[in-house]
């Protein structure tokens, strides 16, 4: 587990027992053959710009990447929960680098 990408994703959900249960729902998705909501590529840069690698195999690195990103997250009764178009997760990628 990447601790860039975990602190990254507290600032989004800072109690740690929704971050795990979060966290593991998603990277368990994922290994059952979801599609990743981010870029998954060997080189990609994070939120604050730098250049970082991505171990492609890490379910639970790119989950934490996801939660981080505000693409996944929290839903309590009573709250309203932003709706995501495919456009939306994929904002930003053409400043990213291209292996």
């Amino acid at each position: 587990m990447n601790n860039e990408y975990l602190a990254k994703a507290k600032e989004k959900i800072s109690d740690p027992k929704e971050l795990i249960v979060v966290a593991m729902k998603r990277a368990n998705q994922l290994a059952l053959g979801e599609k990743p909501m981010i870029l998954v590529k060997k080189k990609r840069k994070d939120l604050d710009g730098k250049e970082i690698t991505v171990n492609e195999d890490k379910y639970l690195n790119i989950a934490l990447l996801e939660i981080a990103e505000g693409l996944i997250g929290v839903k309590r009764p009573g709250e309203e929960v932003e709706e995501f178009e495919e456009t939306d997760a994929l904002e930003g990628l053409d400043n990213m680098s291209i292996d």
